[in-house]
């Protein structure tokens, strides 16, 4: 659960850094914004996988 955590930050800092570049380009690079959605798309499967750990886990401990 914890090397979900540090790779959701960093994947977090990883989007925050490109969305503060392009703010100060407005051309619009296509591949820069696939990047931040793919980006987006791994922090949500990443949440995802730790929920479902974490609902297996207690379903586990419950019988």
């Amino acid at each position: 659960m914890k090397q979900m955590m540090d790779q959701l930050s960093m994947q977090f800092e990883m989007v925050k850094v490109m969305l503060e570049g392009k703010a100060g380009d407005e051309r619009g690079d296509a591949v820069q914004w696939i990047l931040i959605v793919l980006a987006g798309i791994a922090i949500v499967g990443i949440v995802v996988a730790a929920i479902t750990t974490y609902v297996q886990n207690q379903t586990s401990q419950l019988g």
